[in-house]
């Protein structure tokens, strides 16, 4: 077969023997051919099955000689199939040698450059529709990969679907260069791809974040957190060591304070919600809003227990407690829980009808039996403790049928009198100047006011605020040591104490962050509630990022070779 190649670059094939004349004659008829422009479907077309020609290029030139012989003659013999033949000819899988396919790929791409040019498409210009056609495959590959939740899973990604796709763009070099060219391409690819999927992955974070339960539910409470609390991972982590650079570490530090405060007044809130108030004005210093919230759990006492009728026990409370005996101890047990019966509870009521005040001290009373008995590791002791649990409720259900008006608020106080105990075991902790617990102080106390497993199965009271708390805030309370640091910070940056206004000007753009407005808007961005469709959108971008650039970068990045072009 002889080849003659025409002005604008199109090839001409003869068969062996033509004679000159002939294809002199030919050429100069094709010569005055005008070439038909490509329209933008046709690019895209183009673009997209560039991946198709560039791997079978890298393929064959990269197998073994024998390996490709093998192959064409496998492909030559599908191709005589009666039915599936035609299909597989007409998709161009026909037997090739490794210099057929470059001759192919440096005539399509010239033939290509010609159309375009024909349809008054400059040679400098950004073809969009090769692009946009180019996106296809490199988009299915990245949506057919698992959508990536961290920043190392999106690099990752973009660096293997880009070297990839590198790998398999067409090369229009030859020898060595070819291989340059393509290992060129492998490379820049590979490192599109991974910034690709970093700008992706941080978009459609952006726009639709993980979900972030701990956060969200501390957002829920009030906590006011800090940005590396709120994205959590790596960005608390690099949060934590920024806390010793000067000026910065002060603006985290002090955020981290505000956070812990607002976490002290989420945790009173939580103690006061079943009496549906509040002490946020109530000051932390001096444990002033430890006894505010007392304080207030009390007068809500007085104020239900003054509207209690005197009350004598009936007869659904006699068989109560003479069921209990039979139903939850052994015989090891039964003596203490009887003394105990006769000598702190049934001795109170003194042969009178129990009045508000007494049946708040027996409930008092029938508390500290069931904590002390139920954390005992005996199991006698357990089962009295379950026991005065049962008394406890028994009695309860007393005041309540002879008190229907006053029993909700009763047991509203006894609600936040429950949730009290652990705030006030927290604020008790040493190292809790002024009663200023932190979250792991405050989870110590949830542990050690529940039953064991309660607290293994997440339960335990209040166990829904310190858990979160727990795994996003730090538990230890920060000092802003502003003057040290200023004093550090007037040494930095150059000789003889002279500061880089770069590196203070960075600290101070990066403290902005940290101011309550910034830290309240992330919170919106991070942490609210996305439609379902805003959120579907957002993990399609997080997951194309690399799709999306790899094309791009290779058409702005790795050209053709260059004898395209002379």
């Amino acid at each position: 077969m002889i080849e003659v190649e025409l002005p604008d670059g199109r090839l001409i094939e003869f068969p062996d023997g033509t004679a000159p004349d002939v294809m002199q004659r030919v050429t100069a008829e094709a010569a005055q051919q005008r070439t038909a422009p490509v329209g933008a479907g046709q690019a895209a077309m183009f673009g997209a099955m560039d991946p198709v020609h560039g791997g079978a290029q890298a393929l064959v030139s990269n197998l073994p000689s024998g390996v490709v012989d093998v192959v064409n003659r496998a492909t030559a013999a599908v191709n005589e199939m009666p039915v599936i033949g035609p299909i597989t000819r007409g998709l161009g899988m026909t037997p090739r040698t490794p210099e057929q396919l470059n001759a192919e790929v440096v005539s399509r791409e010239r033939n290509f450059a010609a159309g375009r040019e024909a349809a008054g498409v400059k040679p400098d210009d950004f073809d969009w529709a090769r692009f946009g056609g180019a996106m296809v495959p490199s988009l299915a590959a990245t949506l057919a990969t698992r959508n990536p939740t961290t920043m190392a899973q999106a690099l990752r990604q973009g660096a293997v679907i880009g070297g990839g796709f590198g790998a398999a763009q067409p090369v229009t070099d030859e020898g060595r260069a070819a291989e340059n060219r393509r290992l060129e391409n492998t490379v820049i690819g590979g490192g599109i791809g991974a910034l690709g999927g970093a700008a992706g992955r941080t978009l459609g974070g952006l726009i639709a974040p993980a979900e972030r339960p701990n956060q969200t539910a501390l957002r829920a409470a009030g906590v006011d957190m800090t940005p590396g609390m709120m994205v959590g991972g790596m960005a608390q982590r690099m949060e934590d060591k920024a806390t010793s650079i000067p000026f910065l570490g002060d603006a985290i530090n002090n955020a981290r304070i505000a956070s812990n405060e607002s976490f002290v007044r989420s945790v009173a809130r939580k103690v006061l919600e079943p009496l549906g108030r509040n002490v946020d004005d109530a000051p932390i210093a001096q444990r002033g809003i430890v006894n505010a919230v007392e304080g207030t759990i009390s007068k809500a006492y007085d104020d239900a227990l003054a509207r209690v009728k005197p009350t004598s026990p009936d007869q659904e409370f006699t068989t109560g407690i003479n069921k209990i005996s039979e139903q939850f101890l052994t015989p090891d047990s039964i003596d203490v829980f009887q003394r105990l019966m006769r000598d702190r509870v049934m001795s109170r009521f003194r042969g009178e009808p129990l009045t508000g005040r007494a049946f708040k001290d027996i409930d008092s009373e029938l508390g500290t039996m069931v904590r002390n008995f139920q954390s005992s590791a005996n199991l006698p002791d357990r089962e009295v403790g379950r026991a005065f649990a049962q008394v406890q409720s028994e009695l309860r259900q007393l005041v309540a049928r002879a008190n229907p008006d006053v029993a909700p608020d009763i047991r509203a106080a006894d609600a936040a009198h429950a949730r009290f105990i652990r705030m006030a075991e927290a604020s008790r902790s040493l190292n809790a100047p002024d009663g200023m617990f932190t979250p792991s102080q405050f989870n110590n106390a949830v542990r050690n006011e529940s039953y064991g497993r309660q607290y293994a199965g997440g339960r335990a009271l209040m166990q829904d605020l310190s858990d979160p708390a727990k795994a996003v805030l730090p538990s230890t309370m920060p000092n802003s040591g502003s003057a040290d640091r200023a004093l550090i910070a007037a040494l930095l940056g150059g000789a003889g104490g002279v500061v880089d206004p770069i590196a203070v000007g960075a600290q101070a753009a990066l403290s902005g962050a940290y101011t309550p407005a910034a830290r309240e808007l992330l919170a919106r961005v991070l942490l609210s509630s996305r439609p379902e469709l805003v959120r579907q959108t957002g993990r399609a971008i997080s997951q194309s990022g690399a799709g999306v650039a790899v094309p791009l970068g290779q058409m702005m990045v790795t050209p053709p070779g260059p004898e395209l072009f002379q």
